[in-house]
This record gives structure tokens, sequence and C-alpha cells, in this order.
């Protein structure tokens, strides 16, 4: 439960900062980071291969960040390894899913009400924050 608080309240801080900045600062993300691998140490071996196949999402999120040039953000992919980190492969992967389905609907919206057209960048981590928040109503607990 704590660790599900904690990300709460991370990812509503970032994705206060990404949905005014377009950007997020990557420093402060290694605190974050360090306690997580900390916290590996205080679980079975089967159980880290879970969370570090949660890592890999993010990090497959970089790789696509470098492929795409930025069109994926690589804090994007950041967020996600420190999530995969705290939450394991299978949250982490519903995570990055839903908030795609969040990010889509909200593109839809926009272009719908013409606020928005198709070249129009959108800020991911508002979307992964909501799908977080919805995940945890309906499944993490």
């Amino acid at each position: 439960m704590n660790n599900f608080l904690v990300i709460g309240i991370f990812l509503l801080i970032y994705g206060i900062i990404d949905f005014f900045k377009k950007e997020i600062p990557i420093w402060p993300l290694f605190p974050m980071g360090v306690f997580g691998i900390f916290s590996m140490f205080e679980r079975s071996i089967e159980d880290n291969l879970n969370y570090v196949i949660g890592i890999l999402i993010g990090a497959g999120l970089l790789v696509l960040s470098k492929i795409t040039k930025e069109e994926i953000g690589y804090g994007d992919g950041f967020i996600l390894i420190i999530t995969g980190l705290y939450l394991g492969y299978q949250q982490n992967l519903m995570l990055l899913l839903m908030g795609l389905l969040v990010s889509a609907i909200t593109s839809l919206i926009l272009v719908v009400f013409k606020k928005a057209g198709r070249k129009t960048r959108i800020p991911f981590i508002p979307c992964l924050t909501v799908a977080y928040f919805i995940l945890w109503r309906f499944f993490y607990r």
C-alpha cells in the first residue's frame, strides 16, 4: 500500500510539471530510483525478476525515444523505469497501456473540439497519472 501511495504522489507531481512545462527534470528521479533499488534487497530473487522486467518496459521506451528522435520523451521512459521498480512488470505494463489509452482519448477529444491538430504534442505523464489512479481504484488494491 505504501509503495502505491508513494508512486501516486510521485506521478501526480511529475504530471503537473509535465503538463505545465512539457518536459520533466531527470535528476530528481535519481533518489526514487536508488530507494527502489535498495527495496529490492528485501525481496526474493523471483520477486526481483518481476521488478527487473518492469524496469525493461521503461528501458524499451528509452530505446523508442532514441529511435524516434525524441518524439517519445526520454522523461517518459525514465518515469516508467521508476514505476517498474515499484510496481513490477504486470502492473507497469498495465499502467503503460492504460496511459496510452488515456492519451488517445485525450487526443481525440482535443481534435474533435479543434483544440489540437494532428502534429500537436500532448504531455504523457499527466495521462499516465490519470491511468495510475484509475488502475489503483480498480486493480492495484
